[in-house]
């Protein structure tokens, strides 16, 4: 999902992921979308755990707004 103003130029591959309002990638930035091991994605944040049940998950929360990678 890209909210308004995200600019993914250059020949990168960003699946499965959400992009908040005015990211940026850099060019050639990527984005891997699956596990190795291909076991459903658990995140972890301090002290808490989001089971997802998903197999497949990109950025997520991580680019916001006005936020860049280098390219």
């Amino acid at each position: 999902m890209l909210f308004n103003h995200v600019e993914v130029p250059h020949y990168n591959y960003v699946g499965d992921s959400v992009l908040g309002f005015y990211a940026h990638m850099g060019a050639g930035a990527i984005t891997s979308n699956i596990k190795a091991d291909r076991k459903n994605i658990v995140i972890r944040d301090g002290e808490h755990e989001y089971v997802t049940g998903l197999r497949k998950i990109g950025a997520l929360g991580i680019m916001s707004r006005w936020a860049a990678t280098p390219s």
